[in-house]
């Protein structure tokens, strides 16, 4: 009886193999420069918001998170171009606020994911984006 449950609940929890996703080029370089004299969370905000520009198909394959420092990251630029992350649309409070900075949209289309004030829920979240299926990984 037993070796039947398992059986049903192997068919039940058995993935379907999804489609590989067709490679992209991924440039070498981006066409703009940085200063010599920037921080890295400067540098990398500008390079996914400069990655979205150059290469909108490589950075639609980028998803970022961090734990509620959007701004000291330096991530409102990217999160301005590709919103953050929510399982459907979200009302946008602000939207009739012609001079914010930070143009937050929530939707299914989001490439950051913002986790609150918590950084465990960011370690937490690295771990399981880190042990998800990618399709080819490790063969």
């Amino acid at each position: 009886m037993e070796e039947r449950a398992c059986a049903r609940t192997s068919l039940r929890l058995k993935r379907r193999q999804p489609a590989l996703a067709s490679s992209v080029q991924i440039p070498a370089s981006l066409p703009w420069g940085y200063g010599d004299r920037i921080s890295t969370q400067a540098a990398l905000g500008r390079f996914l918001s400069d990655l979205k520009r150059a290469a909108p198909e490589v950075a639609h394959r980028v998803v970022t998170c961090s734990p509620d420092v959007v701004s000291s990251t330096n991530l409102g630029g990217w999160i301005n171009k590709t919103g953050v992350w929510s399982v459907g649309e979200r009302r946008v409070w602000f939207a009739e606020d012609l001079e914010r900075i930070l143009r937050w949209i929530e939707n299914s289309e989001g490439r950051h994911i913002e986790l609150g004030i918590a950084e465990t829920n960011l370690v937490g979240l690295v771990s399981e984006l880190g042990t998800t299926w990618s399709g080819g990984a490790g063969r």
